[in-house]
């Protein structure tokens, strides 16, 4: 297999977000470079012009693509590409692609480059067969394999990188957490965000649907603040993205500091521009003094969670494990974060990190996404961001006496029969009881989706294990088989549901007592309650299980796939099928945004 290597020594720069094919200018250096390429003096730059490009420009030495903000060059004898960023009047090296197998022969490849119609500029390496082609465009460069070309390297000094789920949790990999591996094998979700060693620089690499594998390549399994080098990508034939955003405070890490156990703590660090921050929380039961840094190989204790920082205000909130604090916020742009018995840190950093704009990002910042989209397009992004299936399913039929769950509706209806009122407000109730009716059949339809998941997932293990029957032993070791049965379980209700009378029975008696006057209809109101209210908590914390059981087998998928390609594969399958049982969540069910 023959291989290029995209070498990105991001230190500095600044993002380049004009239309790059508008401003190209393409160069041309008869006189190949020699020793330390720089690109301060051009001297010996001669202009490649318009219609040279529109028919197609064949070099005789080596090329230049001088897109305002960034200077590309080819060197077309030792069949490498150097990317320089130009801030401030300073050209500074970022990015040294080559090949990693010896066979180059300069003598039968030499370079071209063309204008597309769309203004872009291509810059292809050219010989018995077509080389990799490099567009560039918006910001983006698009690397195109070429019949020579199967796979990818990015290398780049990464303290983490970044998997997004933009409907469920993050996929967080460490390089302290390696376990001695040489590279770890990660689910190739169309989209890996580097953050880049210095905290002011995300790295994003996106690609389309396809077959394509990802691999993380530490620098040194083995020592003390390691990072990763690379970022490895099998290609499948297809096209891969990147783009640069640099800037100060673009993430964050911040040690965890158990002395402010269930306290608010202001972390010091403040956002250096409004957008959609985030950060990653785990979910179990704790005690500070208990807490341990989670072990090697990514294995964490609990469920990790992705919670979007909230603007100014902290509230209650309950979401899988019951009413607790809102973990992260902003004051005066400063982060703070509140740990807690329900709520602990991942690990002994906590990172914070944006993937998203929100309705008040500058213009001029771009996000991660916006890389994406401008790579992938409208379609494939929304596919990624899931947009249709963020919003909440309505658990409140269009106007609603009191557009409140069980609890409150009962509880505001309950002062009527306590007064004797319940014929008077016959209408009201009965209309009540339609809006009961309305919020367990949307929660039991919840709970089908889970059920269906369940049933999804145990097809989708059987069909791995029969292509491939090593993952056997991994879908054993990752619990999946226990796993789905209780995420079948929490759907079906099986420890309480089955102790309940029907729904349509309760609520019939409840319309029933409004139709005539009587001394017992408060207390028989009072066991009523008891049942709705009864049966709206289990159906809650039902679809509450299930939606963490969903999102932790996500997560051990992922996270104990990394020292093998077939776990990784799979985990990439069961990964999606995850995501999209995710969508349109109840209001118990874990939102990863304020």
């Amino acid at each position: 297999m023959k291989y290029w290597t995209l070498a990105c020594l991001l230190l500095w720069g600044v993002f380049f977000v004009r239309h790059a094919a508008a401003q190209a200018l393409v160069c041309e250096r008869a006189t190949p470079f020699g020793g330390e390429v720089t690109v301060g003096d051009r001297g010996e730059w001669r202009p490649v012009v318009g219609d040279q490009l529109e028919s197609g420009y064949s070099f005789s030495g080596d090329a230049i693509v001088d897109s305002g903000n960034q200077v590309v060059v080819f060197l077309a004898q030792q069949g490498e590409a150097l990317v320089f960023t130009q801030g401030d009047g300073v050209a500074r090296s970022r990015m040294r692609l080559s090949r990693a197998t010896p066979e180059f022969d300069s003598h039968v490849r030499k370079l071209t480059a063309s204008r597309g119609s769309g203004g872009e500029v291509v810059v292809t390496w050219q010989g018995e067969s077509p080389g990799a082609a490099f567009r560039f465009s918006d910001g983006v460069v698009e690397v195109i394999p070429g019949d020579d070309t199967a796979m990818l390297e990015v290398a780049a000094p990464l303290p983490y990188a970044v998997m997004p789920n933009f409907l469920g949790d993050d996929l967080i990999y460490d390089p302290q957490r390696v376990g001695g591996l040489e590279q770890l094998c990660v689910p190739s979700t169309n989209v890996c965000v580097g953050l880049l060693e210095g905290e002011d620089a995300l790295l994003t690499l996106c690609w389309p649907e396809g077959d394509q594998r990802l691999a993380l390549i530490p620098d040194d399994p083995d020592a003390e603040g390691r990072l990763f080098a690379k970022v490895r990508i099998a290609l499948d034939g297809k096209s891969v993205y990147w783009g640069l955003i640099t800037g100060a405070g673009l993430w964050h890490a911040h040690p965890a500091d158990l002395a402010y156990f269930e306290k608010p703590m202001a972390t010091g660090w403040h956002r250096p521009f409004n957008a959609a921050w985030i950060a990653q929380f785990g979910y179990h039961g704790y005690a500070a003094r208990n807490w341990k840094k989670p072990g090697a190989l990514l294995e964490y204790e609990g469920t990790l969670s992705t919670f979007g920082f909230s603007q100014g205000e902290k509230r209650t909130w309950k979401a899988t494990v019951g009413w607790h604090e809102w973990p992260c916020w902003f004051e005066d742009e400063e982060a703070y974060v509140q740990i807690g018995k329900k709520i602990s840190p991942p690990g002994q950093d906590m990172l914070f990190y944006f993937l998203e704009r929100n309705g008040e990002t500058p213009a001029q910042r771009a996000a991660p996404i916006d890389i994406v989209r401008r790579a992938l397009g409208d379609a494939d992004t929304e596919r990624l961001l899931h947009l249709d299936k963020r919003k909440q399913r309505p658990l409140n039929r269009p106007k609603s006496v009191f557009n409140l769950p069980t609890c409150g509706t009962t509880a505001k209806i309950e002062e009527y029969f306590k007064k004797g009122k319940e014929v008077e407000e016959r209408e009201l109730v009965e209309a009540v009881a339609c809006d009961l009716a309305f919020y367990f059949e949307n929660m039991e339809a919840r709970l089908s989706e889970f059920a269906s998941f369940a049933g999804a997932a145990r097809r989708v293990c059987d069909e791995a294990v029969r292509r491939e029957a090593s993952l056997a032993a991994f879908v054993e070791d990752i619990d999946v088989t226990g796993t789905l049965k209780q995420i079948a379980s929490a759907a079906d209700m099986f420890d309480i549901g089955a102790l309940l009378r029907p729904p349509e029975k309760v609520l019939g008696e409840l319309t029933e007592l409004c139709t005539r006057e009587a001394p017992g209809n408060y207390g028989a109101y009072l066991e009523l309650k008891a049942e709705i209210t009864q049966r709206g908590g289990a159906l809650d914390s039902a679809a509450a299980k299930a939606d963490l059981l969903v999102r932790g087998l996500l997560q051990q998928a992922g996270y104990r796939c990394i020292d093998d390609s077939h776990k990784a594969q799979f985990a990439t399958a069961l990964i999606a099928l995850a995501t999209d049982h995710l969508g349109n969540p109840t209001p118990w069910e874990q939102v990863r945004r304020k």
